[in-house]
This record gives structure tokens, sequence and C-alpha cells, in this order.
């Protein structure tokens, strides 16, 4: 009897070691090996990002050869007055699309998914007539550039009218990550 309060503390504590113990060992199964169920999905975010810095710095380079969209006209027309007996017929903008990097073409914007790294087409037609001669030195010089353009196009008609001078219609493009283009 007199160690009958002994053994009810001691029953006691032992339920309760048992209990802490079954707790310990709940905490234990919810840490898998992993001990952050976060840490996979925290690896995956840090290799797109890493992913994501190498395409921007490759998009970087791409655009600092390329011809600005809101100099290409300009830089066209000033090679055009630099050339002698060339004639501007025509020139204009064509619509600004999504180029589609897997397909290496342009695709139109559907939707605004990641709207900052996107690459446009900025496309610039223009018709000029002249010589063969005169023609094929304008096309050197904008071939010669410093900066460079997509050449899209060109197709040669010969305009009987004039004395067998040739009319040269040349699409050129010009990427840039901003959609605005100046129509002309």
């Amino acid at each position: 009897m007199a160690l009958e309060p002994s053994l009810v503390q001691k029953r006691r504590l032992a339920g309760q070691l048992a209990d802490a113990q079954k707790s310990v060992q709940t905490l234990l199964s919810l840490k898998t090996p992993a001990e952050d169920p976060l840490a996979q999905r925290r690896a995956e975010r840090d290799a797109l990002r890493r992913q994501l810095a190498d395409v921007d710095k490759t998009m970087a380079q791409i655009q600092r050869g390329l011809v600005p969209p809101e100099r290409t006209a300009k830089l066209l027309e000033d090679m055009l007055r630099r050339s002698r007996g060339l004639q501007l017929v025509s020139l204009r903008t064509l619509p600004v699309k999504r180029f589609d990097a897997a397909s290496g073409a342009s695709a139109e914007s559907n939707a605004a998914q990641d709207a900052e790294r996107q690459l446009y087409q900025h496309t610039f037609e223009m018709t000029v007539h002249g010589s063969y001669v005169e023609l094929y030195e304008y096309l050197r010089m904008v071939e010669q550039l410093p900066w460079r353009l997509f050449w899209s196009r060109i197709s040669v008609a010969v305009n009987t009218d004039q004395q067998l001078r040739l009319v040269v219609t040349l699409t050129v493009q010009t990427l840039s990550v901003s959609k605005a283009w100046l129509v002309v």
C-alpha cells in the first residue's frame, strides 16, 4: 500500500511518455528525407529562373545586332538617298507579329503570356526602281550595314515603260521586345 501512490504516478508518467513518443513518431513520419516539402518546387523554380536569364541574355545579344524597328525606315531611306538613279516607289510597314522561335516564323499574338519577354517581328516593305547595277549596289550596301536585318523576300520585275528599268520589292524584318511600331 505504501507503494501504491508511486505505482500510480509511474503508470501516469509511462502513459505520458508513450503519448510523447507517439507524437514524436508522428512528427518524424511527416518529415520525409526531403525535410522541406517545397524544396523540389524551389529547385525547379530556380532552374527555370536560370533558363529565363539565359533566354534574356540571348535575346539582348540578338537585339544588339539588329536595326531597332523605329530606325529601320529612316536607315533604308538614307541609304536610298546615297544611291544614284534609284527611285522610291513605295514604302510601308506591315502589321507587327509575335515571333515564334519554335518554327522560326511569326505568329499572331493570341495570349499575353510572358509579354515582357516576347519577341516581336517588325516587317518593312519598300519598292524601288532603277537599273540592275544601281539596285545591286543598294542591296549590297544594305547587306553590309553594321546592324542586321532579316531579308524576308525580294521580288524583281521589269518595267518596260521606262527603258527596261527593274522594279524591286524588298521585305526586311527586325526583332524587338516592343510591340510598338511606327506606321509609315
